[in-house]
């Protein structure tokens, strides 16, 4: 009965999390591609290709998305296999306030996962606990890690030999506490296991990237130690990066970036800014004509924070794939009290007390911005580009400004998305100065609505209940469900969370080993039930579905 049970909840998540398509695995891969798509590491500097999704990219192990390193050539494209190439390459820039022992006035400084003058990063494989410089001996720890390549319940590599487990676990601590909850990474490769974590491995989409970087090796900066140390230089920054992709629905359309920036110095950073940096070439490979692509912010609702670029030279050709427009929109952004300080009175905030987009600025291939006061004017410019004419293009868009005290970590999160020209005939109208971007605004409205209503941790089918004393039935529920202690110990207290992680039932004193709740006022959709029975708290999953 238990086993049917579970096996008929696994399924509904699927449905609700991953619908309209059912596959054999979360990757959407059949489980016998999955152990034969693993990836060896190139190299210390990894490079490589997403294997599910209908967008089609590089990323690297250091701050760098979207470029095809090996070969120094544009790296993301879509549809998956069209040769229809969006991006040359991608990363970030980072500028911050920081005061030198000795100085009164602070010194502006800004660093680069992505220079799209030379192509470098700043950034290394690696943790800043381990040391500033690089180990260039150890390709596997620090590697760019692809869920696809491990198995959903252990964590462990389907090619045991390869090196390390899944990086990021649950902590049933943190399930309820922290909200959207994505997962936290553990640095000690011999604690990936479900001895400390028992909640198992924590995976998200159908192909789940993780990379760890740091800014600490002053030899990768532009102009090396002995210019940048002078300036202030490192930040001493660490940055998490998660990339999410899917391989069915909307959202195989849809790329997630979610960054973890935790300030490991002993400084506080004023005014920090952060801006995705892309530079666009839009056309068809082998060469595509990156000097006619447009770029745009989207005013109409500023909410979205979405840019939008395109380009006016491709054409729909016979029965290949429609030609189509890609997408930059913030999905989460810093938020500040009075101080500029970064809050932490709530886990989760609504994107209007977010930072969202201050500058948005679009500039073409003869431009530059190469020194920190420049980088730094005009990331914190609060300016808004309004430039309407076409070339090769790079954009970024920033959001500040925000205070990082020792330790406090900045939670940003991006989603580059696609779709087809609203017409293929008559695609000029693109190009004029109100463009109709009706489907990609859509797209940019569901990603959002998914990122705070959905990106929960789902369960995966080779999850084993075995063990569980406590049974929630029946789920999804519609006017009430039972709880159930099989070992007779005693429910003391019931509370429901929901997906953001507020508390909106509580129930003490209840001194039974079988309950009944009423459901009745509970919307539809998913909540999570925290039992404490005995010396033990545990947690379930509880599908509304009227």
């Amino acid at each position: 009965m238990k086993k049917s049970f579970t096996t008929f909840l696994v399924c509904l998540l699927l449905i609700i999390f991953l619908s309209p398509v059912i596959t054999t695995s979360k990757t959407g891969l059949s489980d016998k591609k999955s152990e034969s798509t693993l990836r060896a590491p190139i190299g210390f500097l990894d490079n490589q290709k997403n294997a599910v999704s209908n967008v089609e990219f590089y990323t690297s192990n250091y701050g760098i998305f979207g470029l095809n390193y090996t070969y120094n050539k544009g790296g993301l494209f879509w549809p998956r296999n069209s040769g229809n190439q969006y991006l040359y390459a991608a990363g970030f820039w980072f500028g911050a306030q920081k005061f030198l022992p000795g100085e009164t006035f602070p010194r502006k400084l800004v660093e680069v996962s992505y220079n799209p003058n030379n192509g470098k990063s700043w950034f290394i494989p690696g943790r800043i606990e381990d040391g500033d410089l690089s180990n260039q001996t150890d390709s596997n720890t620090y590697r760019a890690y692809f869920s696809s390549d491990f198995r959903k319940y252990s964590g462990v590599p389907f090619d045991v030999t390869d090196g390390p487990n899944w990086p990021l676990w649950i902590n049933p601590d943190d399930l309820l506490s922290t909200g959207l909850y994505l997962g936290g990474y553990e640095p000690d490769i011999s604690k990936r296991n479900k001895d400390n974590y028992p909640f198992g491995p924590a995976f998200v989409s159908g192909e789940d990237i993780f990379s760890t970087y740091k800014d600490t090796d002053l030899e990768q900066f532009d102009g090396g130690p002995g210019l940048r140390e002078p300036l202030g230089y490192p930040l001493r920054l660490q940055v998490e990066q998660t990339i999410y992709t899917w391989g069915n629905d909307l959202l195989k359309d849809v790329v997630i970036i979610y960054y973890n920036i935790i300030n490991f110095s002993q400084d506080t950073l004023y005014d920090c800014w952060f801006a995705p940096v892309y530079d666009v070439d839009i056309g068809k490979i082998p060469s595509p004509e990156a000097e006619n692509d447009y770029t745009k912010l989207y005013n109409d609702d500023r909410t979205l924070n979405l840019v939008i670029a395109w380009s006016d030279t491709m054409t729909y050709e016979g029965d290949k794939e429609p030609d189509g427009i890609i997408g930059f929109s913030y999905l989460m952004t810093p938020s500040v009290d009075s101080n500029n300080f970064l809050r932490k009175d709530k886990k989760i905030f609504l994107v209007t007390e977010q930072l969202g987009i201050k500058t948005y600025k679009n500039w073409p291939i003869d431009e530059d911005y190469c020194g920190d006061i420049d980088r730094y004017a005009v990331l914190s410019s609060c300016t808004i580009d309004t430039i309407e004419g076409n070339g090769d293009m790079r954009l970024f868009f920033s959001t500040g400004p925000f205070n990082m005290l020792p330790g406090d970590s900045s939670k940003i999160a991006l989603s580059i998305m696609f779709t087809t020209q609203d017409s293929i005939i008559g695609f000029q109208k693109f190009t004029t100065s109100k463009p109709d971007f009706t489907k990609i605004v859509e797209l940019a409205r569901y990603t959002q609505n998914f990122f705070y209503n959905n990106m929960v941790l789902g369960i995966d089918d080779e999850k084993k209940y075995d063990d569980d004393n406590l049974n929630i039935y029946p789920n999804p529920a519609v006017d009430l469900f039972n709880i159930l202690s099989e070992n007779s110990d005693i429910i003391e207290q019931i509370e429901i969370f929901n997906v953001l992680g507020e508390k909106i039932f509580v129930q003490n004193d209840i001194l039974t080993s079988e309950y009944k709740l009423n459901t009745r006022n509970l919307q539809n959709g998913s909540y999570y039930i925290r039992i404490k029975s005995g010396n033990s708290t545990d947690t379930k999953l509880l599908q509304i579905a009227k």
